[in-house]
Formats: C-alpha cells, sequence, structure tokens
C-alpha cells in the first residue's frame, strides 16, 4: 500500500519530502456540497506518506543471492496467511471518503446527490474504503501524539473501534517517544486485511520509522506483528499480494506476504542525505508480470557540485543480484519516476543558473536506449496515468497542471488549476482537489478536457488539505 500517496513539492530544498501533516484543527467547517457525478468507481488512496533521507552514495550495491539473510525469522506466531474475504455484496457505485477543515469524515456515494457526514469527532486525520465498499477504516488524534484506528459501515452505522491507542502505543519502540501512530498503511491486495508500519511520536521535531510490519483483519480485528522493528519496512505489495519489497533508508527485501521466503537485501544503498530529519525511503515498482522491480536510488549527497548520478536498478523477484542498468543526473531530490510498465521515465534536470530555477523534463527509455528533453520551464512533475503513455506536471510559477503524452506535445490538464492529488479511474477519467481562493473542491473529469465539483468543502485552503479515499 500505498500507496501513496504519494504521494500528494517545487523548491529544491523544501522538496525534501513534504508529507503534508496538514493539522486540520482549523475552524469547524460547513456542511461539504456535493453535486451529481458521473457513475464510476475504486479503491485507490490519496497521498501516502514517504520519507527522506541521511548521508549516502549512489554506489547501491546488491547482495548475491548466495549470501545468508542476516535476519530473524518470523515467529510461527507471527505468520499470518491473508485471509479470504468472506461473501459480501460488492457496492455498485463510486464512493469517496474525505475529511473535512474540522477533522470530520464525510462520504460521498455516486447517484445519491449528497454528501453524509459519518464521524462527527474532530479528530480523523485519514481513510480507507474496505475493498467491497461496504465499511471505511479511519484514523483519530486529538494531539497527533496518541492515535487509534476505526471503523464503520459506510452508511455512518456501527462505529466500532478496530486497534485502541494503547495497542498502537505498545508499537513506539522507543523509550523517548510518547507513543506510535500509523506511518504507513493500505490493503493487502486481495485481503480484508491492512498492512502497517508504524512509529514513535514524540513532543517535539523529529521523524522515525520503526520499519516493522503488522497485519490487522477488518472482520476479525485480530491484530499480528508480522515483523519486528528493523525486519520490516515500507512495504510494496506485489499486484497479486503474494510478495512483499520491504523497504529501508539502506536496504530493500523481498519477502512473501505470509512472512516466508525472506531474500535479504537483495539491493543495499547508501544513507542519502535530506539535509533534514527525514530519511529517504526508495520507491520500487513491481513488473506487470511480477518477475522483478525497478527502482530509482538518489546520490549519497544530492546537493554536492558538481551533481553526483542517480542510478535505476533492476531487483529480480528470486532474490538473484540485482543489476544497475542505467544513470542520470535528475534535479536533487527529486528522482527519475518509473512508468507503471517500467518501460519509461521522467526525471527534472536543472537547466540554465540555479536562480532561473528552469528545469528540463526529460523523457527516457529505461534501457538507455533513447532520451528526449520534452518540455523545459519552471516544472514539477506529477505522476503518470496507468497506460503508461501519458503524465500530468506543473508548468509555471502558476503551476498550471499540464498532460503530457509521450510523442506529443502537452495540453492543459483541466479546465481549473491548481490541481493536485490525482487519482485515475478505471475508465480512464481522473479524480482530483482544486484549491479555490476559499475552499477546496474534489472534481472529476477526463483528463485535458472539463471537469465537474462533486464536493465542496469549506474552509481555508492554506490551513487545511482533505485526505481522500476512492471505491469504485
Amino acid at each position: 500500500m500505498n500507496p501513496k500517496r504519494l504521494p500528494i513539492l517545487s523548491a529544491v530544498l523544501i522538496l525534501m519530502i513534504a508529507m503534508l501533516a496538514c493539522d486540520l484543527t482549523t475552524p469547524s467547517a460547513t456542511e461539504p456540497t456535493a453535486s451529481a457525478g458521473s457513475a464510476i468507481s475504486q479503491t485507490l488512496t490519496a497521498i501516502v506518506p514517504t520519507t527522506p533521507p541521511q548521508s549516502a552514495a549512489p554506489t547501491a550495491t546488491p547482495v548475491p543471492q548466495s549470501a545468508s539473510p542476516t535476519a530473524t525469522p518470523v515467529p510461527p506466531t507471527a505468520t499470518a496467511t491473508p485471509t479470504e474475504p468472506p461473501v459480501t455484496a460488492r457496492a455498485p457505485e463510486m464512493r469517496i471518503a474525505y475529511t473535512d477543515a474540522g477533522r470530520n469524515l464525510w462520504i460521498w456515494i455516486d447517484g445519491t446527490g449528497a454528501a453524509r457526514k459519518i464521524v462527527s469527532t474532530g479528530d480523523v486525520t485519514e481513510a480507507r474504503i474496505s475493498p467491497d465498499g461496504n465499511l471505511v477504516v479511519f484514523v483519530r488524534t486529538f494531539n497527533y501524539l496518541n492515535f487509534s484506528m476505526w471503523l464503520i459501515n459506510a452508511d455512518g452505522t456501527n462505529e466500532r473501534l478496530l486497534i485502541p491507542l494503547e495497542e498502537f502505543d505498545a508499537m513506539k519502540n522507543s523509550p523517548d517517544a510518547l507513543g506510535a501512530q500509523p506511518y504507513v498503511w493500505d490493503w493487502v491486495p486481495g485481503t480484508r486485511q491492512l498492512a502497517i508500519v508504524s512509529s514513535p511520536t514524540h513532543d517535539g521535531p523529529g521523524m522515525m520509522v520503526n520499519d516493522d510490519l503488522w497485519y490487522v483483519n477488518i472482520d476479525t480485528g485480530e491484530l499480528k506483528q508480522m515483523l519486528p522493528p528493523g525486519q520490516g519496512g515500507v512495504f510494496y505489495f506485489s499486484p497479486d499480494g503474494q510478495q512483499i519489497a520491504l523497504v529501508t533508508p539502506k536496504t530493500i527485501s523481498l519477502i512473501n506476504s505470509d512472512g516466508t521466503n525472506r531474500r535479504q537485501s537483495v539491493l543495499e544503498y547508501p544513507l542519502v542525505s535530506t539535509y533534514g530529519e527525514y530519511k529517504y525511503y526508495a520507491t520500487p515498482k513491481w513488473s506487470p508480470d511480477l518477475s522483478f522491480l525497478r527502482v530509482a536510488i538518489l546520490p549519497q549527497e544530492p546537493l554536492a557540485e558538481p551533481r553526483q548520478n542517480t542510478s535505476i536498478w533492476e531487483i529480480p523477484a528470486d532474490g538473484s543480484p540485482a543489476k544497475m542498468i542505467r544513470v542520470v543526473t535528475s534535479m536533487p531530490l527529486l528522482g527519475p519516476e518509473l512508468s507503471p510498465d517500467l518501460n519509461h521515465i521522467v526525471y527534472l534536470k536543472e537547466h540554465g543558473a540555479p536562480a532561473d530555477n528552469q528545469r528540463e523534463l526529460h523523457i527516457s527509455v529505461s534501457d538507455n536506449s533513447g532520451d528526449t528533453i520534452y518540455q523545459t520551464g519552471q516544472l514539477d512533475f506529477m505522476g503518470w496515468a496507468p497506460d503508461s503513455s501519458r503524465f500530468i506536471f506543473s508548468s509555471g510559477t502558476d503551476n498550471k497542471a499540464k498532460l503530457g503524452q509521450i510523442g506529443q506535445a502537452a495540453v492543459p490538464f483541466s479546465d481549473v488549476d491548481p490541481v493536485m492529488a490525482v487519482s485515475w479511474l478505471k475508465d480512464g477519467k481522473v479524480i482530483f482537489l482544486h484549491r479555490t481562493s476559499s475552499s477546496w473542491e474534489i472534481r472529476i473529469g477526463a483528463p485535458g478536457g472539463a471537469s465537474e465539483a462533486l464536493v465542496s468543502l469549506p474552509g481555508d485552503p492554506d490551513k487545511f488539505i482533505p485526505n481522500f479515499a476512492i471505491y469504485e
């Protein structure tokens, strides 16, 4: 999960991961308004955290297959085989769960014509919708130090506790921590289990990640520690849910989702300096046939002069040695973005004097057989489309969103700007956040065409950013 995500970033030094831990404790929002939308659906989440780095060099080293794993085996009591979901009717309509300025939880259901507030406690941070669309899992915290996880029916009935704050606090793994939080959490594909990586919380600056792994079953409430601190990491499940890439600030390991067949440190890389309190976590992607992953590894000192190379690695899923397939020189702390089919990468490169803030957007074939400068200007990359041929980037000081396509000129992404947190739907449409002068909107539309507001969220957009999750 990943999510994500996510996602979801412009100035060089600020670009070392802004996972907006948006403080939503601003004035309570008035009732969001909703308009009718098109019939579509999906289980996606917007905005998933990823953390940045500390010092290291792009000389990532694969560990030979013969190397013995040093990880502690998963105890038998912690090997949870993902359970099959019970036979339940799948909701037919698209659904969006989202937070408002007052940190309450709402749900919008296609065809109903109105959004509904389902949690009014004023302490919700984010949510996920169950694979059948009938349940919403959400996180609550009143002080950003102590967290709990809850469950509610999508119709707003039967709210119940899933993971109490005492169980999160028991995960803190630090004597001076005041509690613990779900740092990354998402669905184990094909199951009704959530995977969680925890992070200790402190009363002050600083960010630590426990690099553990927990599963919680939303039907039984069973919480299991799959991997103890230091043996897990930020997870990237294979699409079939059978394998996991586990990422730490220094290694990528592979393991089956039931905790067996660990392939320890199939790629090692040095700590990457983020010039701050966060650590850098690489973001591998699975190939469509699940036989390998590819990942970009930033240089150890991204601001060093002359600029150092970012390396692209291929990791076989069987645990055999990883191999470096190419290098590029990208913007500091902004690594290349691999297309979903892994055949192309997009990366930004400095252009001209640093004070001009000009960048080249490169489209490159992953195997290094071609590289094209697609556009130059004040640019930021926003993500690939699922078809691996289109992508979104922003341009200019006003951050206007553009829809790019390999081999074709860019066009405006939408009829509104600015745009952020874009989620692609199965029918090719997109849902995204749009900031107005006095509110946020969740909008739907065709990429490169018109859009309509599904929900308007009143409140000062400088003081909150809504989190949302989609089911289709």
